[in-house]
């Protein structure tokens, strides 16, 4: 017989913590807000939280310190920027936590890259990236649809060559801002899209939310947010690599829709290089099927990365899907804005394809 909540004395635990939580949160903030006037505690508060951010304190959900963290100072507001260090496996890189990023108040996130990677649905990838590098320490990472750049700061921190491809000019330009904080020379931002063909300008639809701008109009329209059409110049993973000497060791695609694009412009890369891919798939389904079949038949095995946020932690973080059924059954299950359009189905969900000599995650 299943107990219910109210004589289920765990859970019964947990609703008074949490009410207990809710009613002194007031006060908890405005302390938190006191700490953040003096940059020697903001120190003390990061070091503290560098150490023990990954405590786990409740497992079936993955609540950690770092949550109690995020939940004590995430909306408190503060008048100065200030420095934040952050770790992700062996290196560690500073932000900035500034007041006006990425816009002034109200659409400001101040907080955001400082706790990026502490986020639930950042975790099963801040895990592959830490067992990659230890893996493989030293090579090329190529970040197609950098947005802010979080994703190249764990690779540029142990001094990985990384080319970040953004066309949105504020993601440059803070892309920039950090490397220059952190005195990284091996960052190169190139201001383009990448795609299935070399272009000198190609329509690009800018989003009021930085995260969702894509070369694909109706994957933009479909979040509701305000966007307006620029151009752009748009380059091919084979031609830029072919034209600077790069030789990817890690891919990552984030491109909202357009990532089918993006690999059929890599078809060299891949079959020379052989790099590992991360790809978040956001296509229509049947851009989901011709990119199963390429990564297939160069010998990719694929994970699918679990994020979704507020159920019990994943026993498989990274389930291993070894068809092209699974692929779309994985799109849809982990997904977290699946949606139909005109009839097509269209997912957002993260996938880690790796050939044999760099597949870190067999067997786990």
């Amino acid at each position: 017989m299943q107990l219910s909540s109210a004589t289920n004395p765990a859970r019964a635990l947990h609703r008074a913590a949490f009410h207990a939580g809710v009613a002194v949160r007031p006060y908890l903030r405005s302390a938190a807000g006191f700490a953040l006037r003096s940059r020697s505690l903001v120190r003390a508060l990061n070091v503290v939280e560098a150490r023990m951010g990954q405590v786990v304190l409740y497992g079936k959900r993955d609540l950690r310190v770092s949550d109690v963290a995020e939940f004590l100072f995430h909306d408190v507001e503060f008048c100065d920027a200030f420095q934040w260090r952050c770790r992700v496996g062996p290196g560690a890189f500073m932000v900035p936590v500034d007041p006006s990023f990425p816009h002034p108040r109200p659409r400001n996130d101040p907080w955001g890259p400082a706790t990026y990677w502490r986020r639930v649905q950042n975790r099963r990838i801040r895990a592959f990236y830490e067992r990659f590098l230890r893996a493989r320490p030293v090579g090329t990472f190529v970040d197609v649809g950098a947005n802010w750049g979080m994703h190249t700061y764990p690779f540029a921190a142990v001094r990985y060559v990384c080319i970040a491809f953004e066309p949105q000019s504020p993601c440059g330009d803070f892309i920039r801002r950090v490397s220059k904080l952190n005195g990284f020379t091996n960052v190169e931002v190139v201001r383009a899209a990448v795609g299935s063909a070399s272009l000198a300008e190609v329509p690009f639809y800018e989003s009021e939310v930085e995260a969702f701008s894509s070369i694909d109009e109706r994957h933009v329209a479909a979040f509701g947010w305000p966007w307006r059409r620029t151009t752009i110049e748009c380059v091919t993973l084979d031609a830029y690599c072919q034209a600077h000497g790069v030789a990817p060791t890690v891919i990552k695609i984030d491109t909202e829709g357009y990532e089918w694009e993006v690999v059929r412009g890599a078809a060299r890369v891949l079959a020379m290089f052989k790099p590992a891919l991360i790809v978040e798939v956001s296509a229509a389904l049947e851009n989901q099927q011709r990119l199963w079949d390429v990564v297939a038949e160069l010998g990719y095995s694929c994970y699918a990365i679990s994020r979704l946020i507020g159920g019990r932690y994943p026993k498989e973080p990274f389930r291993p899907i070894r068809s092209l059924v699974e692929f779309e059954e994985a799109a849809k299950d982990h997904s977290e804005t699946a949606t139909f359009h005109d009839g097509e189905y269209e997912s957002e969900a993260d996938f880690i394809f790796l050939q044999p000599d760099s597949d870190v995650l067999a067997g786990r």
